[in-house]
C-alpha cells in the first residue's frame, strides 16, 4: 500500500532492525524560519521514538507501515515562542493482505481478547465492497501535542503510547469495525447502592 508518494526519496531513514513493520522517518517540514537547534533537537527526539516503536513491537506484522515527521513552526499569538510536534501516520503497506488477515482472524482468532466483527462487516470485507477497502487503504495519524523547545523530550513517551495504541487496537479490527455501537455498562440499580448511614443511628 502506497501511503507517501515520499518514501521513494532516497534522503529518508529506514531502519529496520529488531522491528517488523517499517518504521520510516520523513524530512521535517519546519514552517516560519524554525530554529537550527530546535530543528535539530526534534529530528534528534524523532529519531529516539522510530527506536523505542522497534522495541515495543518486536513480532509486530509485517504489514503495517508507520511514518514519523517532526514539525515546527511559531506560535500565532507569541511570536518569539516556537512550538513543535512529532506527527505519526499508521497504515497497510497492502490493503488486500489487511483484507484477507482480518476474515482469517474472525474465523481463528488470535487471543481470547479478539472483538469479532460483524457479520454484516465480513460479508462487506468478502465482497471488497469500497467503503471497507477504503478504511483498509487509508493511514490514521496522531500528532503529539505542541511544546517549545524545553518540553520537547516529553513528545516522545505520549506519542509512543499512542502510536502503539492505535496499532493494537485500530488497525486490527476497529479500523472496520465502525458499524458496532460502543458498549455502554448499565446503570447501577437502586438495590446495588450501599447506603452509609451515620454511626449515631
Amino acid at each position: 500500500m502506497k501511503i507517501l508518494p515520499i518514501i521513494a526519496s532516497n534522503h529518508l531513514g529506514k531502519n529496520l532492525v529488531n522491528f517488523k513493520a517499517d518504521v520510516t522517518i520523513l524530512p521535517n517540514t519546519a514552517k516560519g524560519n524554525q530554529p537550527t537547534e530546535d530543528k535539530f533537537i526534534l529530528e534528534d527526539e524523532t529519531k529516539k521514538i522510530q527506536k523505542e516503536l522497534q522495541k515495543r513491537f518486536p513480532s509486530k506484522n509485517d504489514n503495517i507501515q508507520i511514518f514519523l515527521q517532526p514539525n515546527g513552526f511559531r506560535s500565532s499569538y507569541d511570536k518569539k515562542l516556537y512550538w513543535n510536534r512529532i506527527t505519526a501516520y499508521m497504515g497497510y503497506k497492502d490493503s488486500e493482505r489487511a483484507r484477507q488477515e482480518i476474515i482469517q482472524k474472525n474465523i481463528t482468532p488470535p487471543n481470547d481478547d479478539y472483538v469479532l466483527l460483524e457479520k454484516e462487516t465480513i460479508q462487506k470485507l468478502n465482497n471488497k465492497e469500497h467503503s471497507i477497502m477504503k478504511k483498509l487503504e487509508d493511514r490514521l495519524d496522531y500528532c503529539s501535542e505542541y511544546y517549545i523547545k524545553e518540553d520537547i523530550p516529553k513528545i516522545s513517551s505520549e506519542l509512543i503510547d499512542n502510536v502503539e495504541y492505535a496499532i493494537k487496537n485500530s488497525l486490527d479490527y476497529a479500523l472496520t469495525e465502525y458499524e458496532k455501537p460502543p458498549i455502554i455498562p448499565p446503570s447501577p440499580t437502586d438495590d446495588n447502592i450501599d447506603i452509609q448511614l451515620p454511626n449515631w443511628l
